[in-house]
């Protein structure tokens, strides 16, 4: 899904709620997302069983520290 910069957050969002948890590598590069589909990102891998890498460089999260 990378390079496309009309996915955004609800894109993002919405692919996450319907690939399965065995996929072992997403990625979506310069998709304009900010930390609500950074969070779900996250939220997604943690339940993910066959995870090797996720690619989100690129995209408009905040500098923040959690």
């Amino acid at each position: 899904m990378s390079f496309n910069g009309n996915l955004k957050d609800e894109g993002v969002i919405n692919i996450l709620n319907h690939i399965p948890r065995t996929t072992s590598v997403i990625a979506f590069v310069e998709c304009g997302i900010t930390d609500k589909a950074g969070n779900t990102i996250i939220k997604w891998a943690n339940n993910a069983s066959n995870l090797n890498g996720i690619y989100i460089e690129g995209n408009n999260f905040s500098k923040k520290k959690y």
